[in-house]
């Protein structure tokens, strides 16, 4: 992928100075980055109904999907009718390393590759989630227990940012765990989806299911 050799957030930031972006532009959208050496650049702010980061951008405040954004700014322009696709399959990624352009037919051919063609992104989440949810995902920081500790923690009223820094993790981890969007197989109770930063409002321990 012709990433331009980006590694760390200041080649990024050179990069998309270069292609032509505003310095508040990138600010906004670099803060929004949880940037790694080596693996995923994860999408900390808002996402679609199917895990990918959302970014606005411009005057207009155009709303684009965020790895798109990452590969204009650290690459540049993508041809008119061409999609963004992952080599990752992680929709949240915007390593600009891990995306590259391709066709509405390329992208028609990864969606059956990975199993989402007609059954949507929920489909290969619970493909995935068998195979890598949890403690035995390769990223995973935390354990069961903590989980446990934080979905008691935040029904008990504590904030994510308090919670965050307690883990060693960011805000938006605190928030999907709190939520059930990861995680989901370990108890514990789940709140409905709120603000980034209230925590412990309107919890609920789900049923427990058996398999």
């Amino acid at each position: 992928m012709n990433d331009g050799g980006i590694r760390t957030e200041a080649d990024f930031h050179a990069a998309a100075l270069a292609n032509g972006f505003g310095p508040k532009d990138i600010a906004r959208f670099v803060a929004k980055v949880e940037f790694a050496e080596d693996g995923c650049w994860e999408w900390q702010a808002a996402r679609d109904k199917d895990g990918y980061g959302v970014f606005s951008f411009g005057r207009n405040r155009r709303s684009v999907r965020a790895h798109r954004t990452s590969f204009e700014m650290a690459v540049g322009p993508i041809r008119q009718g061409l999609h963004v696709l992952h080599a990752c399959d992680n929709p949240s990624c915007v390593n600009p390393q891990h995306v590259y352009p391709g066709t509405n037919l390329e992208n028609v051919r990864d969606r059956q590759a990975r199993n989402r063609q007609a059954r949507g992104p929920l489909h290969s989440k619970r493909i995935r989630a068998k195979a890598h949810r949890g403690e035995r995902h390769h990223r995973a920081r935390l354990r069961r227990e903590d989980v446990i500790r934080i979905r008691a923690r935040c029904a008990a009223g504590e904030s994510t940012t308090t919670l965050a820094k307690a883990f060693h993790v960011t805000q938006a981890t605190i928030s999907d765990i709190a939520t059930g969007h990861t995680w989901r197989h370990v108890g514990g109770p789940i709140r409905r989806p709120m603000s980034r930063t209230e925590c412990g409002k309107r919890a609920h321990t789900p049923s427990q299911k058996h398999t």
